[in-house]
C-alpha cells in the first residue's frame, strides 16, 4: 500500500512554510526524554522532511470515557504550509487493531486492499490549521463510518480525542503504527509514508489494556 516518493521532492516542497509555527519550541538535535506510557522513536528519521513531520513519540491515553492519541513532533505545525502538488493532504493518524483475528478491507484503501486496523484515529491539514477524524472499517466501501472528532496542536504536542464508543469502547487493543502521511482522496491505497512510531510498517506491538 506504501507508495515510495522522492523525499527530495518533499523536502523542498514542504520545506517553505509560510506563517509561524504554533509555538517556539525549535526542533532539537535529540528527543526529549518520553512521557510515561510514550512510545519514543528518534528525532531525525524522517528522511529530511519538514520536523514537524518528524515524530519523537506516540501515545495513548484513556480518561473517563474518552481516549486520547498524543503525537510529540521534532516542532510545531506551521501556521501555514503548503501541501505538495498532486497529493490532498496530510495525516498523522493512528491504526488501531482491536480484533487481532481480523484485517479488514476497504476504507480508505481500495475495495479489496486488507489491513489490521479495526479503526483509524487521525489529524487531518491541507495546509491550515488540523481537524480529527475516526473511521470505522468494515469489509470494502459499503463498511466504512467516518466521524469527525476534536483535533488539537500545541506546540510539538498533536492530540486527537475520541469517544470510547466509537471505538467499540474497547478494553484492550493494539496501535499498530503512529504515522505521519501524504495521502490522496479515499478510497486509495497510494500515500507516502513519512514517519512512523513503531518503525515497523504495520508489524509493531504497542498495547493498551484498561487498568485492572
Amino acid at each position: 500500500m506504501k507508495l515510495a516518493m522522492d523525499i527530495v521532492a518533499l523536502i523542498v516542497l514542504l520545506g517553505s512554510c509560510s506563517g509561524s509555527p504554533s509555538s517556539s519550541n525549535d526542533a532539537t538535535d535529540s528527543a526529549p526524554a518520553p512521557a510515561p506510557g510514550m512510545v519514543s522513536d528518534p528525532v531525525g528519521d524522517a528522511g529530511g522532511a519538514p520536523a514537524f513531520l518528524d515524530l519523537l513519540a506516540a501515545r495513548v491515553s484513556k480518561a473517563d470515557d474518552t481516549f486520547t492519541f498524543t503525537f510529540t513532533l521534532a516542532e510545531p505545525i506551521p501556521a501555514s504550509f503548503s501541501v505538495p502538488k498532486g497529493w490532498d493532504g496530510l495525516l498523522w493518524s493512528f491504526c488501531l487493531d482491536t480484533v487481532a483475528s481480523r484485517s479488514p478491507t476497504g476504507y480508505p484503501f481500495n475495495g479489496s486492499t486488507a489491513a489490521p486496523c479495526e479503526y483509524i484515529a487521525a489529524a487531518v491539514s491541507t495546509g491550515h490549521g488540523v481537524s480529527g477524524l475516526v473511521l470505522e472499517r468494515g469489509s470494502g466501501a459499503a463498511g466504512k463510518v467516518r466521524t469527525s472528532t476534536p483535533a488539537i496542536a500545541d506546540g510539538v504536542d498533536l492530540t486527537v480525542s475520541v469517544p470510547a464508543k466509537s471505538l467499540g469502547n474497547p478494553s484492550r487493543f493494539t496501535w499498530v503504527a503512529a504515522a505521519t502521511e501524504l495521502v490522496l482522496p479515499w478510497p486509495n491505497d497510494m500515500f507516502a509514508d513519512v514517519d512512523e512510531v513503531p518503525d515497523t510498517s504495520f508489524a509493531g506491538s504497542a498495547p493498551w489494556a484498561a487498568a485492572s
